[in-house]
């Protein structure tokens, strides 16, 4: 996959800073560093948007988490967002007038000041299928999300770690409390199988066979089949093999990793550096 690692410090969107129409699939953003500025400390920052796509990838060990701010429509599909750290915000993500979903993603290990996981500004976050657990923040009670304003909307099939403010309804959802957090039983992030990292589920986690019916995507995160029994939380799909020829993390390069972008501006400084390492990538835009 498209691996992206950076020590730069800057203030606003240390490894990916745009607006207009972004999407990113099949790649790593890991090893960055932003310093806190005017817009915060972000690894990733999305702002005054229509669409951002982000899809079977990998944001992992960044100073700085991802921030999405006035977009009308933004996706995170078979992702896994871990061991992030942003002292402004959400460890994991941060959302300001934005309406984001989270599908079937594996959000844990995150540390913010506001939330160790998911830090709603405004707007609304609705999550379907996804591991929202292990991550810390300034309390335990705020260990995996803090909603300041706005809405996290249950979509079903989530497991959740801490809930102390009783956002998670759905039937099909588990959660735990600050008292009694849950634990969903990960490995660590690691190559298994696929062109980015993830956390496999190890024998007896209780996110197996626990993700819905919902919007179910019909691969994981590595491109193995969700068809062991019921979809499994997160990212990774228990029991499910690789497909002969699909590589291994950063095997792929160029034939596989895409970082498109349309409208708007985009700023790739990882990217650039990137490509004077040698490390195979490709940029769409258009117009």
């Amino acid at each position: 996959g498209n691996s992206a690692t950076s020590t730069n410090a800057e203030a606003l969107g240390a490894a990916i800073n745009c607006g207009g129409v972004i999407e990113v699939k099949e790649s790593t953003i890991s090893g960055s560093t932003a310093t806190s500025g005017s817009g915060g400390a972000d690894t990733f920052h999305h702002e005054n948007s229509s669409t951002l796509l982000i899809e079977r990838s990998t944001i992992s060990g960044n100073t700085g988490g991802l921030t999405i701010v006035s977009s009308s429509s933004a996706s995170i599909i078979n992702s896994t967002i871990s061991g992030n750290t942003e002292p402004n915000g959400g460890g994991g993500i941060t959302a300001d007038s934005a309406s984001v979903s989270v599908t079937f993603c594996t959000i844990t290990l995150n540390n913010g000041g506001n939330a160790g996981g998911i830090n709603v500004g405004s707007g609304i976050v609705t999550l379907i299928g996804t591991i929202l657990a292990g991550n810390t923040g300034p309390s335990a009670a705020t260990a995996d999300f803090l909603v300041s304003g706005g809405t996290l909307a249950d979509g079903g099939g989530n497991f959740v770690g801490v809930d102390d403010a009783s956002n998670f309804t759905n039937m099909a959802t588990q959660t735990g409390s600050s008292g009694t957090p849950l634990n969903p039983m990960l490995g660590a992030l690691a190559d298994n199988g696929g062109l980015t990292f993830t956390h496999a589920l190890l024998t007896g986690s209780s996110a197996i066979d626990m993700g819905g019916s919902t919007a179910v995507p019909s691969t994981d995160q590595r491109n193995a089949p969700r068809n062991v029994g019921t979809a499994d939380a997160g990212a990774y799909e228990f029991g499910a093999s690789v497909p002969s020829g699909q590589g291994s993390a950063g095997g792929e390069g160029d034939s596989r990793c895409t970082v498109s972008a349309s409208g708007g501006n985009i700023w790739l400084m990882l990217l650039t550096l990137m490509a004077l390492a040698g490390v195979a990538t490709r940029l769409r835009r258009t117009a």
